[in-house]
C-alpha cells in the first residue's frame, strides 16, 4: 500500500461514514422523540386517572352528603 493509497481510503470511505452517522443519529433522534411521546402519553393517562378518581371520590362524598341530610330531614320529620 503506497501513501497515495492510504490517503484516498478515507476519502473513499468518506459518504457511507456520514450516511451511516446520519442514520444512527436519525435513528437515535427517533428512539428519544418516540419515547418522550411515550412517557407524555404515559403523564397525561395518570393525570387522566387521578382526576377521573379525585371527581368520583367528591361525587361520591356529595351523593353521601346529601344522603345523610335527606335523612336527618326525614328523622327531623317523623319525630
Amino acid at each position: 500500500m503506497s501513501k497515495g493509497d492510504y490517503m484516498t481510503l478515507p476519502a473513499s470511505l468518506l459518504p457511507s461514514l456520514l450516511y451511516s452517522s446520519s442514520i444512527s443519529i436519525f435513528i437515535a433522534i427517533s428512539i428519544s422523540i418516540a419515547i418522550s411521546i411515550s412517557i407524555a402519553i404515559s403523564i397525561s393517562i395518570a393525570i387522566s386517572i387521578s382526576i377521573a378518581i379525585s371527581i368520583s371520590i367528591a361525587i361520591s362524598i356529595s351523593i353521601v352528603a346529601i344522603l345523610i341530610s335527606q335523612r336527618d330531614q326525614f328523622t327531623n320529620a317523623t319525630s
